[in-house]
């Protein structure tokens, strides 16, 4: 499944209906393709692509989009 596929289908099952997301989703599938050595999403990867997503997207809306290093 094309990259841009992929963005689709997790977009759709987050709801998510602007490109707000659209960059850190593209990470999210791109840092999975290189972990695994792939150079397409297989279609088994979009639940895992979209609870990381889903929990970078409540860590935001917790903390008000800020990020800290430690």
């Amino acid at each position: 499944m094309p990259i841009e596929e992929m963005l689709v289908k997790v977009k759709g099952n987050l709801k998510i209906e602007d490109d707000s997301m659209d960059l850190l989703i593209t990470d999210v599938i791109q840092e999975c393709l290189n972990y695994c050595n792939l150079t397409e999403p297989p279609v088994e990867l979009e639940p895992f692509i979209r609870r990381k997503v889903k929990t970078i997207m409540d860590y935001e809306a917790e903390t008000g989009g800020k990020r800290y290093l430690t």
